[in-house]
């Protein structure tokens, strides 16, 4: 395979091929099939927004549920209307809701800021590598679920963003 997509397409083809576990690229990507071309990898934050006040993220974490997050890096075009089409994807998804937040100098611009203890949103931000600015979609459900509806909305953002080389 590797030489004949050097001979037909001109691509050298890196050997041997990267493998990974089912767990693995659903952990990551959200998907079994990741489109690894662009980052945004998704991020487990459960162990670091556990015993906030936000009742939400303490019922799927009781039910042995998560909360995944995915830092979309500076994201100030991002319209009302894109981040709702990002929720309504994530919907599609099976995910009951997608939260939005913006990383302010000492805060989120989101609902669930009022919920957070300072040192839920340092290990938020620590964990997510989020700076002032990025914007971070988090999504709360169980396993599957949380990976494959964030792994969609990984993909619109990377669509919007243009983060994907189609070459």
């Amino acid at each position: 395979i590797a030489f004949v997509l050097e001979k037909v397409f001109k691509r050298k083809v890196k050997l041997p091929l990267e493998r990974m576990t089912f767990v693995e690229a659903m952990n990551s990507f959200g998907s079994d099939k990741p489109d690894r071309r662009f980052a945004l990898e998704l991020a487990d934050v459960s162990a670091e927004l556990k015993g906030t006040d936000f009742n939400v993220f303490n019922g799927v974490l009781e039910k042995g549920g998560c909360i995944k997050a995915i830092n979309a890096k500076g994201c100030p075009d991002f319209s009302k209307g894109d981040l709702n089409d990002l929720a309504e994807t994530a919907k599609i998804y099976k995910a009951k809701g997608l939260v939005t937040a913006i990383v302010a100098k000492d805060s989120l611009d989101s609902h669930i800021a009022k919920f957070l203890k300072p040192a839920h949103l340092q290990a938020l931000l620590k964990k997510t590598n989020a700076k002032e600015g990025d914007l971070l979609l988090l999504v709360a459900d169980e396993w599957k679920t949380a990976c494959s509806a964030l792994g969609a909305v990984r993909l619109k953002v990377a669509e919007k963003k243009n983060l994907v080389d189609k070459e």
